[in-house]
């Protein structure tokens, strides 16, 4: 049986933040998920989950500038400093919220940018966020699956594995190449 949960940054928009629990508790779902909590307290985010007997499924780490376009800073190797310190308060969070799966955006590369830097350091964010999530108790997702959110595609693995396959994050995921940018906008 298939389990769907209210996705609160799409729907109920028609409501303040908060107030979009409620509506996806009183239209039957019994979790839910968004792109960023960090604009509210764990505290009180926490307490709407249980004050509407929600399940918290899904958040994303922090992605840089959102406002801006940023769509995530894993592949951008003069933040990685700050891609560190936002596991850290991403972690936080989703202990808080009994969240036991986050989501990395891996950004968008910059043009021009050295491709091999870009991959390696994606690879690196992505194995410094694995090893600390998977120590919370926490499941670490991309999904690096368009031109907008992502210039970075993960390419399939071939049926029976990868030849590839090096490190332990690279066990997970298969190389990264960068894709042109995208030709419109949103």
């Amino acid at each position: 049986m298939p389990k769907f949960a209210a996705n609160l940054t799409m729907l109920y928009n028609e409501y303040p933040f908060l107030d979009r629990f409620a509506a996806a508790r009183a239209d039957g779902f019994a979790a839910v998920e968004f792109l960023f909590p960090y604009a509210y307290p764990k505290e009180q985010i926490a307490e709407t989950l249980q004050q509407n007997g929600l399940k918290q499924v899904l958040h994303n780490l922090p992605a840089g500038n959102w406002e801006a376009g940023e769509r995530g800073i894993a592949c951008l190797p003069d933040r990685t400093g700050e891609f560190q310190e936002g596991v850290g308060r991403a972690i936080e969070y989703a202990t808080a919220l009994a969240c036991r799966q986050m989501n990395c955006l891996t950004g968008i590369s910059p043009a021009g940018a050295d491709p091999d830097r870009i991959r390696a350091t994606l690879l690196q964010n992505l194995k410094f966020a694995a090893d600390k999530l998977e120590a919370a108790g926490i499941r670490l997702l991309i999904e690096p699956i368009n031109d907008r959110h992502s210039r970075l595609l993960v390419e399939p693995c071939r049926p029976g594995g990868c030849a590839h396959r090096r490190g332990r994050v690279e066990e997970r995921i298969c190389p990264i190449r960068p894709v042109p940018p995208a030709t419109n906008e949103w």
